[in-house]
């Protein structure tokens, strides 16, 4: 047997419906997303481990060969890093 509603109806409803449904399920997604998120912040651990990642980043890569010169000029020259001026000669 055939259903006395046009397809095109039942497919208006079933999206009507989907989006009813994900107004309700997306700001309790939120609001377990940001709860997850400030509990792990909030452990001294994690910030810890976060600001030991950040110092061991800014050290690797000022010890990179190259940027050091870059930043301050190469050992024994004078006034050719970004950081220093230019010398007059």
């Amino acid at each position: 047997m055939a259903s006395s509603r046009p397809g095109i109806g039942n497919a208006t409803f079933e999206t009507v419906v989907a989006f009813l449904a994900a107004l309700l399920v997306f700001p309790l997604l939120i609001k377990i997303v940001i709860g997850t998120v400030k509990t792990v912040f909030r452990l001294g651990v994690v910030r810890r481990l976060l600001v030991e990642s950040a110092l061991i980043g800014l050290t690797t890569l000022l010890t990179k060969e190259g940027v050091l010169d870059k930043l301050f000029g190469e050992k024994g020259r004078r006034g050719d890093g970004v950081l220093k001026p230019d010398v007059d000669r």
